[in-house]
Parts: structure tokens; C-alpha cells; sequence
């Protein structure tokens, strides 16, 4: 479900800083203060999108929305996942920019006025890019493995070691929000968007509090979207196999034949009959399930549920708990297939 801000010009917002939360009480004040001091020279709002925090995180962007009214809230009922985040932050945006960044520090703030005057170039999406490597041998190895091979098979590519900081403009932006697909990964759609992009190089800091909660598990997750959603590679795999092993057999049943007219000996194979049924009826399941993955994306784009719920929201000119009290999600009102109200509620 979305909200709608309230009445105030949006025309002279230059920069929406969109932050996905999951547990990060302890990084919520710091990343404020960090991005505040470093946007001193443009309009700005900032919206954390807290994806079901167990912890105080919600708390304590309240706290901070009460003393600036450039704060703003999203939490979800439960959590839904990074990239969700980022598509109800996008949805809730305002500015002429939509900058998105983690909220545990691990994205530098103080690269923003650079990321903008690179944006003030005519460049709609300014794609921030990793220029050390991830914690982890495992995780490093993985991670350029991965893209090498999705870009080997995929018609659009994807930039290596590209995260989710990035900028995009308003009409990126739009057309993000009107896109019907589900289970949206940012970082793949945009280059198949084809918007003019810059990419500029980072280097990643270290977490200034708690755990990432974005494990191998995760990642697995994300890597395994991306594949079914932008490649259809494993069927075209499937079906050069298939044409493969038939010609192969082909061939085989050529040699018997001339074998046995050739008077040569044709002894019944029964281990060659064994492991090829063997290897046949592996194949077979395996490309049933993947064939089974495909239909379940089908599937979850035809079922409609909502991407994610929000609980609350702290709309744009809560200054103070006195003023605007925040406003709670009516349980009477059903979700649309995006996940927003079918009644909007405006403050």
C-alpha cells in the first residue's frame, strides 16, 4: 500500500533519498546527520522504508520526523525484501531525483554532490560502482561469477559489481512506477530501459552498526530472479540438449545396425541401456523443473498479491506529533495488484 504526501509544492524538491531499513536503530540517526551535512545546497526529503525491523528502527525515524518534517516513513507489516523497499520508496518519491542508498553506511554520503553534478549533465540514472572488493573470498568469487555468466547469456547485461546506490531522474523514476511486472530487480531493468547512464566508482565503507542481514542465502535468492526473470537461456539449453542427445542416439542406432550387417559382433549392451535411461530420465526432471520455474513466475504475476503492505507511514508534514499524527493503513481498504490503496489516502 502507498500514501500520498501532502499538499506542498513538490515542483523546487530536487532530491528524494530513498533508505531500505531491516534492523538499523543504531544507523538511523548517523546516516541522517551524514546526508543532511552533505545536502546543504539542495531541497531534499528523505524516506526510510523500514522492511519489518524487529529492532527500534521505526521508532527512531519517528523521532527524527518529529524534529524535521523532510523525514519520512514507510514501514511494512512484515518483511518483503530489498528490492520491494526500493519500489515503495521509488513509489513515494517526490523530487527531481530519486537517490537510493543502504542505510547501514556501507554507501558513502559524501559522494552525493558528485553523483548530482554528474545527474546536471543530462544523465537520467547515475550508477554508483563498487571499486573494492566484497568481504569475502567466497563472496567475491561468486559475485563476478555470477555476472560473468549472466552477461554471457543475457541480451542486456548488467554492470559488474553495480549496487543499489544509485541516482535516477523523475522520469526514470515514472516509468519504474508504471511497469506491471513483479519481483522487479532494479539493477537488470534499467539497462533494459536504455535510459543515458553514467556510471562513477565507489569505495564501499564498513558497517558502522549491527550485521548485514543480506546473507549468501539471499543473494542466491536475488541472483536466481534475475536469472528466470531476464534470461530465457536454461530453456534454449534445454532444447540444444535435447537435439544433441537425439543425435547422438541417432548415431548410435547407425552403428548397430551396420555392425550387425557387417557381421561384427553385437554384444547386448545393458549397461550402456541402464545409464542412458538413467541419464535421460535426470535430464528429463531437470528441465521439468526448470520449465516449473518459469510457470511460477508466470504464476505470481497472474495471483496479483501485493508486493508488500505498509502498517504505518509518517507523511511529509508530520513536525511534530501535535501537528499531524501519522497515518495508519485502514484495514477496510484492499490493496490493488501494485500494492497500493485502491482509495489513496492524502495528508
Amino acid at each position: 500500500m502507498d500514501w500520498q504526501h501532502s499538499t506542498e509544492d513538490d515542483s523546487h524538491l530536487e532530491l528524494s533519498i530513498v533508505l531500505p531499513c531491516f534492523n538499523e536503530e543504531g544507523n538511523v540517526l548517523p546516516v541522517y546527520e551524514r546526508v543532511s551535512a552533505v545536502c546543504r545546497e539542495v531541497s531534499w526529503e528523505m524516506l526510510f522504508v523500514d522492511d519489518g525491523s524487529a529492532d527500534g528502527t521505526a521508532a527512531a525515524v519517528e523521532a527524527l520526523a518529529r524534529r524535521d518534517s523532510r523525514v519520512h516513513l514507510l514501514r511494512f507489516i512484515r518483511n518483503a525484501g530489498h528490492q520491494q523497499a526500493l519500489r515503495a520508496g521509488y513509489r513515494a518519491a517526490r523530487g527531481a531525483h530519486v537517490l537510493t542508498l543502504d542505510a547501514d553506511l556501507q554507501h558513502p554520503p559524501e559522494i552525493i554532490p558528485s553523483v548530482l553534478a554528474k545527474a546536471r549533465e543530462g544523465y537520467d540514472v547515475v550508477q554508483m560502482v563498487r571499486a573494492g572488493e566484497q568481504t569475502g573470498f567466497l563472496k567475491n568469487f561468486l559475485s563476478r561469477s555470477f555476472y560473468k555468466f549472466f552477461n554471457s547469456i543475457s541480451d542486456v547485461p548488467i554492470i559488474e559489481q553495480a549496487s543499489d546506490f544509485r541516482l535516477i531522474s523523475r522520469r526514470v523514476c515514472d516509468v519504474l512506477n508504471a511497469l506491471p511486472e513483479r519481483n522487479l530487480i532494479v539493477r537488470a531493468i534499467l539497462p533494459y530501459l536504455g535510459f543515458r547512464a553514467a556510471n562513477l566508482p565507489y569505495a564501499p565503507a564498513d558497517r558502522l552498526h549491527g550485521q548485514s542481514s543480506y546473507g549468501f542465502r539471499k543473494s542466491l535468492q536475488l541472483g536466481s530472479q534475475t536469472l528466470f526473470n531476464f534470461s530465457a537461456f536454461p530453456l534454449k539449453l534445454a532444447m540444444r540438449l535435447g537435439v544433441l542427445i537425439s543425435g547422438l542416439a541417432f548415431a548410435y542406432g547407425i552403428y548397430n545396425v551396420a555392425a550387425k550387417f557387417f557381421g561384427h559382433r553385437n554384444v547386448p549392451g545393458y549397461t550402456d541401456l541402464i545409464a542412458s535411461t538413467l541419464f535421460l530420465g535426470g535430464l528429463i526432471l531437470v528441465y521439468l523443473g526448470i520449465l516449473g520455474r518459469y510457470v511460477l513466475v508466470i504464476l505470481d504475476h497472474l495471483k496479483r498479491r501485493p508486493e508488500y503492505v505498509l502498517a504505518e507511514s509518517v507523511p511529509a508534514a508530520a513536525t511534530g506529533p501535535e501537528d499531524k499524527p501519522r497515518v495508519k493503513s485502514p484495514a477496510s481498504t484492499p490493496p490493488d495488484a501494485s500494492g497500493r490503496p485502491q482509495g489513496r489516502q492524502a495528508t
